[in-house]
């Protein structure tokens, strides 16, 4: 205890009381207690604090160690960054001096052997470039504050050099600037390709006269080019350029919304489409569209279309299948689109038991005469009045169109009955009938026509036109009617006439061709003045070939041109082998040849008969040419030009058949005629009950001989086959005739033998059966 009171120091009253003593001592023991617990409860508070203190500190050891090590892969990771770059990355002052230079791929030595570390920026550039990163130094600087980073990007051409640099500005402290210099050289010139290729195609978009649209496919428009404007829906026209198809025909309309729907949702690429789109002054216009299809492209997300204008070309197709389909004077369907029409009436038949059409083939009465004496002008004009007057006698299903020249043809479709095409015809034949005026001119005209029905015999369109055709012709001069209908007999006949033909082009040079010879007598001395040349042929299988059935076939296929010129050089051959034949005291003979209407109009007529006399050495004034009544009304103007001609050769020109054409009498005195021929239709129609009556047949022939007298012209009479005939015109003054009364025609052989027969060319009388008597003596 003295330990503890020396502690305590002793109490100021003095020596405690026992009992107090007692007590305090009971509470020093509590107080010790409380110490030692305390003492005890803080080494344990203190173990569990230097235990955790040491888990913490293992734990930021561990963690410092697992963030460096980061910063260390970071850093890696940044330096293999930096190093990668090929650009110059630099700390640099804020008043533009370079403070140090990352590790980059840019190496400085290249243009800097001394670097670039403290050198200021106008050094490293240029002063002008120099002192444009100083102003973007000081932006940067003054926008930002302490803790902010703010970039600035500069980009320019180093002088001198084609290079372009991009320089970055970026607050890094409070003095100093991150700088990233990066070269975009091969960017700009992208770049500067790009916006070439972009002022390029803006200039054709500007330019072009396409229409290129993008649209919806609902038909809202995102884009039209400036070409659009013409429109309505145009560019400038914002009132209706939102909708597409306000400006497209209702009809063009409903086609495409289905067509771009279709594209939509079949996933197409393109389509194309032709559609008509009205103009701002209203017209129309017809545009060739291209649609591609560009939804999934998120730059376009809509139907582009690419509109080119080809109305013009749609004109001229128009027009182009006018001229195919049309023709061009009547405006009438050609051959190509009535052929069309009748393929189509002859499948309707197949399809249709009762159903009927017609076939009339129309053709003009003597209009190349028209043609050719009035000119051509009123030629067409007369064509296009005739389509104008048949198109009325038509009904609208029916179809009229011109095959060419004169030539026209009806279908007439539908027909109730056989008889409505002959009911046609006569209403056409009626239509015709009245005059056409045509420049102040009165111009006449008829048509023949042929009629074929629909015949199931047909199956190609040109079969039913031929027979039609063959109608036509067999319709042309032999009926009052003016038409006919085509039946097969027809077509046997027309088979026959084409195998005629080229038998005939073959015969000539087969010498299948002779000349018969009928003598012309001097009726007052019964002595043969002269002969007539006849064209026979002697057909290999048919025999002897009837010059009517020949001749007319001759005429229209041309092969009587070169025909022609054999007769002539023959019948001069002939003469001038007769002459030499007889004795002088027989007289000159004469030999006439006639002239088709084909080789009269040949330009080389002339050069023939001269020929045909050099060759033969006979003198010109022994051969008579002799010309129709019907031929020389063809053409008056022109016919008196070539028997001209003919007179300045030497020739003598007869008319033959004369009173059976359309000439009259006092219209001779134009024409150079020698010699009038008397039709055998008059010579034989003389009786002897007439003889002295004035108003029988025996009077035309006194007309004619007399006016033939007057006119100082010879008169040949035709066809004599009695001797009253013979004797009657004797009485009346007729000089020649020929006729079977003399002598039949015949071949060069036969007539040879008959002339060596024959006394001085001279007949003996005839008795009044018409038997010739024995000849007399000279």
């Amino acid at each position: 205890m003295p330990s503890l009171l020396a502690l305590g120091g002793g109490h100021p009253f003095g020596a405690e009381p026992p009992h107090l003593l007692a007590s305090a001592g009971g509470n020093i023991n509590a107080l010790l207690a409380v110490i030692a617990c305390a003492a005890v409860l803080a080494s344990a508070l203190f173990l569990v604090w230097a235990l955790r203190l040491r888990r913490r500190i293992r734990c930021t050891v561990w963690d410092l160690e697992l963030a460096n090590r980061d910063m260390r892969e970071s850093a890696s990771q940044l330096r293999a960054v930096f190093t990668s770059m090929s650009s110059m990355v630099a700390e640099v002052t804020d008043n533009g001096y370079v403070k140090r230079i990352l590790p980059t791929r840019f190496d400085p030595e290249e243009s800097y052997p001394d670097g670039v570390e403290g050198l200021h920026l106008e050094s490293v550039y240029s002063r002008s470039i120099g002192a444009m990163l100083m102003e973007g130094i000081r932006e940067v600087r003054a926008a930002s504050n302490q803790d902010e980073i703010i970039s600035r990007e500069f980009e320019f051409k180093v002088p001198g050099s084609p290079t372009w640099l991009l320089v970055t500005f970026s607050s890094l402290t409070r003095r100093s600037m991150l700088m990233v210099a990066r070269e975009i050289t091969s960017l700009k010139s992208a770049q500067k390709e790009v916006m070439s290729k972009q002022r390029f195609y803006t200039a054709l978009i500007q330019n072009t006269r396409d229409v290129i649209s993008v649209v919806q496919p609902d038909g809202r428009v995102i884009f039209e080019s400036p070409s659009a404007a013409a429109f309505s829906c145009g560019i400038d026209d914002r009132s209706g350029c939102e909708d597409f198809f306000s400006s497209i025909h209702p009809q063009d309309a409903m086609i495409i919304k289905e067509r771009f729907s279709s594209m939509v949702r079949n996933g197409l690429d393109s389509a194309s489409f032709e559609m008509r789109r009205k103009r701002a002054d209203g017209s129309w216009v017809v545009l060739d569209a291209q649609a591609a299809n560009l939804m999934s492209d998120e730059a376009v997300n809509g139907l582009v279309i690419n509109a080119h204008d080809v109305t013009q070309r749609k004109a001229f197709e128009e027009e182009l299948q006018r001229h195919v389909f049309l023709d061009p004077l009547t405006r009438l369907p050609n051959r190509a689109l009535f052929m069309d029409r009748l393929r189509h009436a002859m499948a309707r038949v197949l399809r249709h038991e009762t159903y009927r059409f017609a076939v009339l083939f129309v053709d003009l009465d003597r209009f190349k005469i028209i043609n050719e004496s009035l000119g051509h002008s009123v030629g067409d004009k007369l064509l296009q009045s005739i389509a104008r007057r048949v198109s009325s006698c038509l009904r609208k299903v029916d179809t009229m169109a011109r095959l060419g020249g004169d030539d026209f043809i009806v279908l007439l479709d539908d027909m109730e009955d056989e008889m409505e095409a002959i009911r046609v015809a006569e209403r056409i034949k009626e239509a015709l009938s009245d005059a056409h005026v045509i420049d102040s001119m009165e111009v006449f005209t008829s048509a023949s026509i042929g009629i074929a029905y629909h015949m199931n015999c047909y199956t190609e369109p040109e079969q039913i036109i031929r027979d039609a055709e063959t109608a036509m012709h067999r319709a042309k001069g032999t009926t009052d009617d003016g038409y006919k209908v085509f039946h097969h007999q027809m077509h046997t006949q027309a088979v026959q006439t084409l195998k005629l033909e080229t038998d005939m082009r073959h015969a000539l040079d087969r010498n299948e061709f002779e000349l018969h010879f009928q003598p012309i007598v001097h009726l007052p001395s019964m002595h043969i003045s002269g002969f007539e040349a006849l064209l026979r042929w002697q057909h290999p299988r048919r025999g002897m070939v009837p010059p009517l059935e020949f001749i007319p076939v001759a005429e229209e296929t041309g092969i009587i041109v070169p025909l022609g010129e054999w007769v002539l050089r023959t019948a001069c051959e002939t003469l001038a082998h007769l002459s030499g034949l007889l004795s002088p005291k027989a007289g000159p003979l004469t030999m006439s040849v006639n002239l088709s209407a084909r080789q009269f109009r040949n330009k080389r007529l002339a050069d023939t008969v001269e020929s045909a006399l050099s060759m033969a050495r006979v003198p010109a004034g022994s051969l008579c040419l002799e010309v129709t009544e019907s031929l020389v009304m063809e053409d008056p103007a022109r016919t008196r030009g070539i028997l001209r001609q003919m007179k300045e050769i030497g020739a003598s020109i007869a008319i033959d058949d004369f009173g059976t054409g359309y000439s009259s009498l006092s219209s001779l005195h134009n024409y150079p005629f020698d010699t009038l021929k008397i039709d055998q239709a008059f010579v034989r129609a003389m009786r002897e009950e007439h003889f002295t009556a004035r108003n029988g047949r025996n009077s035309i022939v006194r007309t004619i001989l007399a006016l033939a007298e007057s006119m100082g012209m010879g008169v040949v009479a035709e066809g004599i086959e009695t001797a009253f005939q013979k004797e009657a015109l004797h009485a009346m003054g007729c000089a020649h005739a020929q006729g079977y009364l003399f002598a039949k025609p015949m071949a060069f052989s036969s007539l040879e033998s008959f002339l060596l027969d024959a006394d001085d060319l001279a007949f003996g009388p005839f008795g009044s059966n018409g038997e010739q008597k024995p000849m007399s003596a000279a």
